[in-house]
């Protein structure tokens, strides 16, 4: 018999952006397939905000990301390789699959910032002339 892999619980900002991106369809069908976090959507989620809220929600996810890297290290594989699951991406993940997640989020995240610092110098260039 398998072992279930560990459920990881989201912080509450991690659900709100993972509610975001969740476009191309829903995860109780699709799992991960179901969702779409290219640094667009991750911008659109940040910007709903002020300044100031978005740059503390926006820490927030790097924290969140960064705490969940580090209480899967911990985990050990079941014995078909799942090491956890997250219920909101109806998803299993292996040690490689987990850690390919995380860089890409941090990657996305990363260049959500550079969205929206860039759309509000257009925006700033636009309203001089």
């Amino acid at each position: 018999m398998t072992a279930l892999p560990h459920t990881l619980k989201l912080p509450i900002r991690l659900k709100e952006l993972f509610e975001v991106c969740e476009t191309d369809c829903v995860a109780g069908c699709c799992g991960i397939e179901a969702f779409n976090f290219a640094p667009i959507r991750i911008a659109a989620y940040l910007t709903k905000y002020n300044d100031r809220t978005a740059e503390i929600f926006l820490s927030e996810i790097k924290k969140n990301l960064e705490s969940l890297l580090t209480q899967v290290d911990t985990f050990k594989p079941n014995d078909r390789g799942f090491i956890c699951s997250i219920e909101e991406l109806n998803q299993c993940f292996t040690s490689e699959s987990f850690l390919e997640l995380i860089l890409m989020l941090q990657r996305n995240t990363n260049l959500a910032q550079k969205v929206i610092a860039y759309a509000n110098q257009i925006s700033q260039n636009d309203s001089s002339e």
